[in-house]
């Protein structure tokens, strides 16, 4: 549902006042579509919008437990090509002519969804699935939209369709080390105000790599470990963080990369931590950790935009048989619309960061 906050020419409106002194804005942050009625007084407003971030895949599947039932997710022969989600873009525009009444069709993207272990990768949803464009249109004409972000295996951050402002974060590319012992990369951040999307670490399989800063920060990558435990070895293929998303609210600090995960070794768990989730920029929300040595899980990406990581592979030593399991990726963030408008000619509202917050 949007939200509705100021001292706006509605409010102003409903009292009998003149609009002359008044503001407003309208924040729709859920997943949908939405009719915008330009309010009483309103000749001009400023629209940012944020596209979904894509969800990471799943990369490997156990069918059976053990490595003879193992089945790649991803095109074979595995390549660092295979990439975690892209975050989506950002794109705003200012002083758009409307009319009192006039209605706007609002479209918020959804985040793609995760990769799911377990299912029948011919139909795609093993796959990270890519985020939807974010827009806001006038009849069949887009004044602004910020494209999602790219799932599958390209990672490719969202692009500005229509307005100003900057493409999402490529996502970080997974690696194996040997047959079905795959690490995961972390997710790129949401495009911002005045700069591209970090993109999320790579994974290593001797360390991971951090995210790159930017309008939201990318996810860290994801790392190796083995440590042996009551008689058995485990050796951890960690999933990538989520990440950071940006926030609508206008321009404001940039975001960070997440860091990425470091490997053990005898010492066991202590020795290890997992990928780091993007720090968001603008006030954007911090993109979800990778799971921690007991599991291979993925981060979730951020709101707005922020993307997810791809899942890991954990394999189990024992003293007569190897035991593989494996996690999902994860689910990016949604996207975001908000439109802003003043009914005072001495006052402008426009973004980045000209009376952009809640007035």
């Amino acid at each position: 549902m949007p939200i509705l906050a100021g001292t706006g020419a509605l409010s102003a409106r409903a009292f009998g006042f003149t609009t002359e002194d008044y503001f407003g804005q309208v924040a729709y942050t859920s997943a949908g579509t939405y009719s915008f009625t330009v309010p009483f007084g309103v000749t001009s407003v400023s629209i940012v919008t944020v596209g979904g971030g894509a969800g990471g895949a799943q990369l490997v599947r156990f069918t059976g437990g053990v490595g003879s039932s193992a089945v790649y997710c991803n095109p074979s022969p595995f390549s660092m090509s295979i990439r975690s989600g892209g975050g989506g873009a950002l794109a705003y525009v200012n002083s758009v002519a409307v009319t009192p009444n006039e209605v706007l069709t609002v479209v918020v993207g959804a985040g793609g969804n995760g990769g799911v272990i377990g299912t029948d990768y011919g139909n795609g949803s093993g796959l990270g699935g890519s985020g939807g464009n974010s827009y806001v249109r006038r009849s069949s004409t887009s004044l602004v939209e910020a494209g999602g972000g790219s799932g599958a295996y390209t990672g490719l951050g969202g692009v500005v369709v229509v307005g100003t402002g900057f493409a999402g974060g490529l996502g970080g590319a997974a690696i194996n080390d040997s047959i079905y012992n795959v690490a995961g990369g972390g997710g790129g951040g949401a495009g911002g105000y005045s700069g591209v999307g970090g993109n999320g670490g790579n994974a290593v399989i001797s360390n991971g790599s951090s995210g790159a800063g930017g309008g939201g920060g990318g996810g860290g990558g994801a790392a190796y470990v083995d440590f042996p435990s009551g008689g058995d070895t485990y050796y951890m293929f960690g999933g990538g963080a989520g990440g950071g998303g940006v926030g609508i609210l206008g321009q404001g600090a940039s975001g960070a990369g997440g860091l990425k995960g470091t490997y053990g070794s005898v010492a066991g768990p202590v020795d290890y931590n997992a990928a780091a989730g993007g720090v968001g920029g603008s006030s954007g929300n911090n993109g979800d950790d990778a799971g921690n040595i007991t599991f291979t899980f993925a981060g979730a990406g951020a709101t707005y935009g922020g993307a997810g990581g791809q899942g890991g592979s954990r394999i189990r030593v024992t003293s007569s048989s190897s035991i593989y399991s494996s996690s999902s990726g994860q689910n990016g963030g949604n996207g975001a619309v908000r439109i802003i408008w003043s009914t005072n000619p001495a006052v402008t509202r426009a973004f980045p960061s000209t009376n952009t917050g809640n007035l």
